[in-house]
């Protein structure tokens, strides 16, 4: 199927809202909202605040949250059908760690079309600020809440060669980021915290340099470095590495580059240089 937006006669439009700064909203966001009737937000008290702001009345407010997404789903694209509908999050953008993409499925099902008015986003502002080199990297949205099922996540996470983005909320910011520190075998990290708003933050450095400093309060943005994980990892010695080595080999009974990877995720470091030094071990014998 093909959807063109500005010839569709029936539509949902998705509003980016302001992450923090109000100020920061669009001219065409405005107006967006001023000429809707209905509005599905995740927190109508949150959503309400931008329209007071900005003198925005007699819109129909409905609470569609991760809670009662998919109770509310036949009565949004009831609204939709009937009405000249927008959908928002609290902020930044819809579907994005945030509910909404389940409707935007049920439209293209429906044959709705949608149009997304675009606006801040924290996950750019991160990159942006963090003065690391993310021409790639792999977002992941929040972390588990149940540290079991975040240090698995975790684990998961280091196996990418990329750097990673997280989102992290002011409850688990420093366990997170202790984890992180753990996995990832000392990472160099920037964390940001309350993005676009008064007491906006910018923590950039290890783990042992930063972790003092947080103040756990706001929304925090975490990036792992990739690069400083190649890094090589100066706490362990050849010697050390050889004997890592031949002790997977003899346990998992397994090929040399497979013993390799192991012993490489496990301390951090390139495979291609655990490698060299086994070989390189075994010439000089």
């Amino acid at each position: 199927m093909i959807y063109q937006p500005y010839n569709a006669k029936i539509k949902l439009h998705i509003i980016a809202t302001p992450i923090g700064n109000l100020n920061e909203v669009s001219s065409r966001c405005l107006e967006t909202l001023k000429t809707c009737e209905c509005i599905l937000c995740e927190d109508t008290r949150v959503t309400s605040k931008l329209l007071v702001k900005f003198n925005i009345n007699n819109k129909e407010l409905i609470s569609y949250q991760k809670f009662n997404e998919k109770k509310k789903l036949e009565l949004a694209i009831s609204k939709i059908k009937s009405k000249k509908t927008v959908l928002v999050s609290d902020a930044g953008y819809p579907c994005i760690s945030d509910p909404g993409y389940r409707l935007v499925d049920e439209c293209y099902k429906q044959n709705i079309t949608i149009e997304v008015i675009n606006g801040p986003s924290s996950i750019m502002h991160a990159v942006v600020v963090s003065g690391l080199n993310l021409n790639n990297f792999y977002f992941n949205g929040f972390l588990p809440a149940s540290k079991t099922q975040r240090i698995k996540r975790l684990s998961e996470l280091k196996q990418l060669q990329t750097s990673i983005i997280c989102f992290e909320s002011v409850y688990r910011i420093k366990d997170s980021l202790k984890d992180i520190n753990s996995i990832f075998n000392r990472p160099y990290l920037v964390v940001c915290r309350e993005l676009t708003k008064l007491n906006e933050t910018i923590y950039r450095g290890y783990y042992k340099d930063i972790i003092n400093s947080i103040v756990e309060k706001g929304e925090f943005v975490i990036i792992i470095d990739f690069q400083s994980r190649k890094n090589i990892n100066i706490d362990y010695s050849k010697i050390e590495i050889v004997k890592l080595v031949k002790k997977t080999l003899k346990e998992n009974n397994c090929p040399l580059k497979v013993a390799c990877k192991k012993i490489a995720l496990q301390l951090n470091l390139q495979v291609s240089l655990v490698y060299n030094i086994y070989v390189e071990s075994q010439r000089i014998k």
